[in-house]
């Protein structure tokens, strides 16, 4: 496992469970099923957003503690990404530094990073949703789920926000390039995925 050092194990762990699991929570269904993986190996979006997100997560988790960006980094790509990925890590890990290098996919994969890193701001209170372009209508989508899920307070529905915004954004694009079963995961998981995602710290 990725080390820790005797000063600061338990809140590194702390911080590497939570970077972890929040990370999984907006993906559940596509990562059980394999459709995330091999949509991560085809599509520079996709791979760029992804990435961005579980990163841009893992760097929220250790700084709740004062940790440093370059420990934070370490952690990511050492532990949270190889856990995320699994056996896919290689295979994956080179379509992503491919899609960085190619002048033919790069303009897309640099959207769906500045994208991941955007909602995972939002959801970890670090940005003002109410500054991005589809705000309205995220607040629109997410209105519907409230009625079964209300928030509990401001930061959570600002969770829920981010949410049905990522939906509007990651979700729609995976439903357009790969099927009719991302729009069934993203929807179902609008609200009820908020709840675990609220467990980011701000």
């Amino acid at each position: 496992m990725w080390p820790f050092t005797k000063s600061n194990s338990a809140k590194t762990k702390a911080a590497l469970e939570h970077a972890l699991e929040a990370s999984m929570a907006p993906f559940s269904a596509a990562l059980r099923d394999g459709s995330l993986f091999r949509a991560m190996q085809s599509d520079p979006y996709i791979s760029g957003y992804v990435f961005a997100r579980v990163i841009t997560l893992t760097v929220f988790s250790f700084s709740v503690d004062s940790q440093s960006v370059e420990v934070a980094m370490s952690a990511a790509f050492e532990y949270v990404l190889p856990t995320f990925l699994g056996e896919h890590t290689r295979s994956i890990g080179d379509s992503w530094t491919n899609f960085q290098s190619n002048p033919a996919t790069k303009e897309l994969w640099q959207k769906g990073d500045a994208e991941g890193k955007l909602i995972t701001s939002y959801v970890a209170g670090r940005a003002d949703i109410r500054d991005h372009p589809l705000y309205e209508e995220a607040v629109k989508q997410n209105d519907v789920a409230a009625k079964y899920f209300p928030a509990s307070d401001a930061f959570a529905k600002q969770v829920q926000i981010a949410t049905a915004l990522e939906f509007l954004l990651f979700g729609r694009y995976m439903l357009e390039h790969f099927g009719e079963e991302a729009e069934a995961e993203f929807s179902a998981r609008l609200a009820a995925e908020a709840v675990a995602e609220s467990k980011v710290r701000k």
